[in-house]
């Protein structure tokens, strides 16, 4: 679960808005797909995340689906490696480091 908010309190504005991980992963695609903004990079403490090529992952998944259902049995399947990028946050540190 993730808290959201100014801590601010006082008229119009809101303290804490708590918010469950699938909602923010929904919310983080949404805001993502319509408006270019990736909310891992611009939020606080900003997230270390991995940047995949979502088309290609799933071009490539349905083109294997497809020819396992032509091949059938004789279908053997491989190991396909999409390349991503790492962006690195705030949220994750070397091993043995204290923060």
């Amino acid at each position: 679960m993730s808290s959201i908010g100014n801590g601010a309190g006082g008229s119009g504005s809101f303290s804490a808005l708590s918010i469950t991980d699938s909602d923010f992963s929904r919310l983080a695609k949404f805001v993502q797909s319509n408006y270019g903004i990736d909310l891992s990079q611009i939020l606080r403490p900003r997230l270390t995340t991995l940047k995949q090529n979502a088309d290609l992952m799933g071009s490539s998944a349905a083109r294997e689906l497809v020819q396992a259902v032509e091949q059938g049995k004789d279908y053997i399947p491989r190991r396909i490696i999409i390349p991503g990028q790492v962006l690195p946050g705030e949220t994750v540190g070397r091993a043995g480091e204290t923060a």
